[in-house]
């Protein structure tokens, strides 16, 4: 497995993973409108703009190629928020879920919140989205709920915070034995 920073070039199969996600967690969540205008070819210009704008994304990948899942970190600039790192975007393959690979995507994003000096990271999650039991499992405390307008329809997402990076980082560092890391 390879872990890396994506590039325009892993757009085509970071919209995949997105995508095929959206449909299998979520179809039966949303509106039949909501998914007709959840297209692959949306998430290929959405995909291809973030990463074209700088934006950092990581993904995971087998070493014959093929991205298996992605993480997308991003820094806040408020100074007052003692979460200053947070995840807005993970997703794995269904077929390659509870294999380590979320586990090493969010260890990765941990490592580049730590060396950016942030020592808290916060994560929203969808209250149904099977997500929720992933993260308490990694550890995460939930914090907080905050009620969000989605598909004409109001939906609860709670905050999973970890406090101590440093420390999350050398408990999970066995996540990368047998990777080859290119971050």
């Amino acid at each position: 497995m390879i872990i890396r920073k994506a590039n325009v070039y892993d757009t085509n199969d970071i919209a995949k993973v997105h995508y095929d996600a959206w449909v299998h967690f979520y179809k039966h969540s949303v509106s039949e409108e909501f998914m007709e205008k959840y297209s692959l070819e949306r998430r290929r210009r959405f995909w291809m703009k973030y990463i074209n704008d700088g934006n950092i994304v990581y993904v995971v990948e087998e070493k014959t190629g093929g991205i298996l899942g992605f993480i997308v970190p991003k820094i806040s600039s408020d100074i007052q928020d003692k979460y200053k790192g947070e995840i807005v975007s993970h997703y794995v393959m269904d077929r390659y879920q509870h294999k380590g690979l979320g586990r090493l995507l969010f260890v990765a994003c941990a490592k580049l919140f730590k060396v950016n000096k942030i020592t808290g990271l916060k994560v929203w999650v969808h209250k149904d989205s099977p997500a929720c039991d992933f993260y308490k499992r990694m550890g995460g405390v939930e914090l907080g709920a905050k009620l969000e307008r989605f598909d004409n329809r109001d939906i609860i997402k709670l905050c999973y915070v970890w406090d101590n990076l440093e420390q999350y980082i050398e408990d999970h560092s066995y996540v990368f034995n047998g990777i080859t890391r290119e971050i």
